[in-house]
């Protein structure tokens, strides 16, 4: 379970809320190239310290949080950190975090404007500018209207509010866990694809579709072969230590030459993974450039869609592991969905709707007895055979109605 923290504001510091234009005025400063850059490496490092599992990497969170303070924060930030903060847990009240670190990418891509020199990597002011920049979004965050809206009214209706703000973020904060992940997809893929019945259900129901088949055809390589690579390219940064990433930024690029140096997929298959899934610099900049009719707070649908951006050649820098991994689970449907004529895409929607219910169906038959409650799934009305659930449970008197929804919807949603 997520465990709530409540990161630590601009305003928290210096008892005054930022702008919109403070906050756009540092980051025009900025060199757009190396600031994405930075703030995907840093992305890297929070993800890596939150899952990481190396005996080397105690306390990885709390360290993490620290580091970036010592290394961003000018002098008076810090002394205003200590005496605040001094005694909190960084674990509880973070500096950093990666909704934070996207909006810092989003704003970069759109307003900055430094030249070569005005890298916050390496060189001052830069680098202590970006880490005010990233204590101001923060407090925007939260519009005037919202912050009015946790004032006033019931408690009931206080925690409403809370939670609806809430929502949103926690999302990107706290991505399904990686064993989850890698559970479900192994479900989804490699055993409700061996079903035969489902299979020709599927084929029935949509258009023809096969999913296995059509995914290779269309894309060039083989669907787990897709997916290997995805848990592959996580599987490499946990393999890191948080000292490693401190020391050596450049570990955190990924270079598809040297990946995989013994594999039975192909170049052109490795090669045609990382086109999928990435961007040139400048077409994400231009990408982000886009009016979409989104929140822009929220607005990260470039870095959902291809979390990896090309560096130089054969190398990429990933934007958001959480955005990575997630591929494990949707990944092939966006995939597909997209390499199929729109007025053909009802194929995949449809297909993976009866995918997921045999999925669901799957993982919940363990439970059926237990606790004396019987399991039915994919039941039908008893008059005239038309479905009424995609499931039910039922102990003694008590019935458990369960409908499957999946989630996947347009990007344009």
């Amino acid at each position: 379970m997520p465990k709530p923290a409540a990161y630590i504001t601009f305003r928290e510091l210096f008892d005054r809320l930022p702008t919109k234009e403070e906050l756009n005025s540092i980051m025009k400063g900025l060199n757009a190239f190396n600031t994405v850059l930075l703030t995907s490496r840093l992305n890297t490092m929070f993800r890596h310290s939150v899952w990481t599992k190396n005996p080397q990497d105690v306390n990885s969170i709390e360290n993490f949080q620290r580091w970036f303070a010592m290394v961003f924060f000018d002098q008076d930030t810090k002394q205003r950190l200590e005496s605040r903060f001094g005694e909190q847990n960084p674990l509880h009240r973070p500096v950093c975090h990666p909704l934070q670190l996207l909006n810092i990418m989003r704003l970069a891509l759109r307003v900055a404007e430094g030249d070569d020199s005005a890298r916050p990597d390496t060189a001052q002011p830069y680098t202590s500018q970006l880490g005010t920049a990233s204590l101001m979004v923060n407090d925007l965050f939260l519009t005037t209207e919202e912050q009015e809206n946790l004032k006033v009214g019931s408690k009931d209706e206080k925690r409403k509010q809370l939670m609806l703000q809430w929502l949103a973020s926690i999302e990107v904060s706290n991505p399904t866990p990686l064993r989850n992940l890698l559970f479900r997809s192994y479900g989804t893929y490699r055993i409700a694809l061996r079903d035969a019945q489902l299979l020709a259900r599927i084929k029935k129901e949509c258009g023809g579709l096969d999913i296995e088949h059509d995914f290779e055809t269309l894309l060039g390589i083989p669907l787990m072969g897709w997916l290997s690579l995805v848990f592959g390219v996580q599987s490499l940064f946990l393999t890191r230590t948080q000292e490693e990433f401190i020391n050596k930024p450049e570990i955190f690029l990924t270079n598809r030459r040297t990946l995989l140096q013994d594999s039975n997929l192909t170049k052109p298959q490795i090669d045609g993974f990382f086109d999928m899934l990435s961007m040139s610099f400048d077409e994400l900049r231009l990408e982000m450039q886009k009016e979409r009719p989104v929140d822009e707070r929220l607005d990260i649908v470039p870095f959902k869609s291809k979390p990896f951006f090309t560096t130089f050649v054969d190398n990429y820098a990933c934007v958001d592991l959480g955005l990575l991994t997630e591929k494990l689970h949707n990944g092939p449907y966006f995939l597909l969905s997209n390499k199929l004529p729109e007025k053909e895409r009802w194929k995949v929607f449809g297909a993976w709707g009866l995918l997921f219910e045999f999925y669901v169906n799957w993982l919940l038959k363990s439970l059926g007895g237990r606790h004396s409650a019987l399991f039915y799934p994919d039941t039908c009305w008893e008059d005239d055979k038309r479905k009424a659930f995609d499931a039910l449970f039922v102990k003694k008197r008590m019935v458990a109605v369960l409908e499957f929804k999946g989630g996947f919807l347009p990007q344009e949603a």
